[in-house]
């Protein structure tokens, strides 16, 4: 059961979606998952004149993180709304969420009451900060641990001051190391029957991505700064400007790839002083200049070819829009993106699952649920509510879809 919003917590618990677990999401009737809330509108995109959409559900972060799951809605402001998640914990193995440390302790959550509804339960939650220490009270998102990590002093170009990804890093990166803290919790719990808090921070998993840098500051007590494409040996080590405005990355390791190299390019960086490992890195400004002026008259497909076939490691900087629409590239061929009918959003292409395995099978991708779409009949299963009383749940504001919560206030108008 998860109760987790927006991305790090919906995330983590998709990774479980996608391994075959049956993933209930507890959502808000009154105040939905704030990435279901990203706009006001059904975005032009997907709008189709012949369909009841609702930008709640269309809208398409929250759509692609929420695949294969079920959605209870629970108005957790409520005494009976918090009777109903009490009831529910004992059928389920694991509890997720991303709130603030104190949120949950809040509602009179404790490992031990979990532990004595649900023996060997497994209570995850990522937070900003921990759910103890100087920061555990503070409000937090990827924007903000991204800095507080120190991943943002390292990444920037060569003379930057460190800057953001603006791409909200820490957010996936939790989600994955949740997961497996969980699993390794439930190895535990089927070993013991003990019960498991895990305790994630998303400073501490974007921070145990810098290990390289904290080690090379322990070494030479100097403090890496951003590089750029760069890297603190090799050269060259960048991407280059091609025709039609797009660039290849190249990465030279061993002199016989820059022999390769410096054979294909030609002119002066056939010298025997370019073949010095330091003198490519003292020189390095340099020598992207001469790369550059050989690879902006070609095409970045031309040059990934040409350089694979020379043992020289090279990528056509592929725009991530292409991955998705491009139905022959890599990512479509392997499966990882699929084709996605949501019954509102309609048809998207979407990540899926990132690994593959050799002796079962994949479950089929579902679409990310609509508010509420499974709460009548995740209350008559797990609870054995009858359409009656879920009725008149509905009518108290407790649960509910977004039509039905919507029929219900407009007659009571």
């Amino acid at each position: 059961m998860s109760l987790g919003q927006a991305w790090s917590g919906t995330f983590g618990a998709e990774i479980f979606s996608l391994l075959g677990a049956d993933v209930v999401q507890l959502g808000g009737i009154q105040r939905t998952d704030v990435w279901r809330r990203v706009r006001n509108e059904v975005p032009e995109g997907v709008y189709d004149e012949h369909k009841e959409q609702h930008p709640l559900n269309t809208s398409g972060l929250y759509n692609s993180v929420n695949l294969n799951k079920r959605e209870l809605t629970l108005n957790l402001k409520d005494p009976r709304g918090i009777d109903l998640f009490w009831d529910l914990v004992p059928n389920f193995d694991i509890l997720i969420d991303n709130f603030r440390a104190t949120v949950m302790p809040s509602w009179g959550v404790t490992l031990e009451k979990l532990h004595k509804l649900r023996p060997g339960i497994v209570w995850a939650s990522i937070s900003g900060y921990g759910s103890e220490g100087p920061y555990s009270d503070y409000p937090a998102n990827g924007a903000s641990t991204e800095p507080m990590s120190g991943f943002s002093s390292l990444h920037g170009y060569e003379g930057d001051p460190g800057m953001n990804t603006a791409g909200l890093y820490p957010d996936p990166t939790s989600g994955y190391m949740l997961a497996t803290g969980i699993m390794a919790a439930l190895h535990q719990r089927n070993r013991t029957g003990e019960a498991q808090r895990v305790d994630l921070a998303m400073m501490e998993a974007v921070t145990t991505l810098c290990g390289d840098a904290l080690l090379e500051y322990q070494l030479t007590d100097e403090l890496p700064k951003p590089m750029g494409n760069r890297h603190p040996r090799f050269a060259p080590h960048n991407n280059f400007p091609c025709l039609d405005d797009e660039w290849v990355a190249v990465a030279v390791e061993t002199d016989e790839q820059w022999l390769a190299l410096a054979q294909l390019i030609g002119g002066s960086l056939t010298g025997e002083k370019w073949c010095s490992f330091v003198y490519r890195k003292t020189n390095e400004s340099l020598l992207e200049e001469q790369i550059q002026n050989w690879s902006q008259a070609q095409s970045a497909d031309g040059i990934e070819e040409m350089l694979c076939k020379a043992g020289i490691a090279a990528a056509r900087v592929m725009p991530l829009y292409e991955l998705y629409t491009k139905q022959t590239s890599p990512l479509h061929d392997s499966g990882f993106i699929q084709e996605i009918t949501h019954p509102e959003a309609g048809p998207s292409f979407l990540p899926g699952y990132p690994w593959h395995f050799s002796a079962s099978d994949e479950p089929a991708l579902r679409p990310s649920p609509c508010v509420g779409e499974h709460s009548e009949a995740l209350l008559r299963e797990e609870l054995g509510i009858g359409q009656t009383e879920y009725l008149s749940l509905v009518a108290a504001g407790i649960t509910g879809t977004l039509r039905e919560y919507k029929q219900h206030h407009q007659k009571s108008r």
